[in-house]
């Protein structure tokens, strides 16, 4: 949240939240991002187990003005 939310992995544009990508092995950086709020950023490890990865994260906060 909120609705509307930009999801970039490793800098590049994905989708809009909720979104899905091809699950690529190794470490990887999530930054979600919109306008009027503060931009997040999260390092994620993900494992070559063969199954899908579902992850979710904390809501974005409102800029301060």
């Amino acid at each position: 949240g909120p609705q509307g939310v930009g999801v970039y992995l490793d800098g590049t544009y994905i989708g809009i939240a909720p979104c899905s990508t091809v699950k690529i092995t190794g470490t990887h950086t999530i930054t979600l991002a919109k306008a009027g709020y503060d931009t997040k950023s999260y390092t994620i490890n993900v494992g070559n187990d063969g199954k899908d990865l579902t992850m979710s994260f904390s809501e974005l906060i409102a800029t301060q003005q």
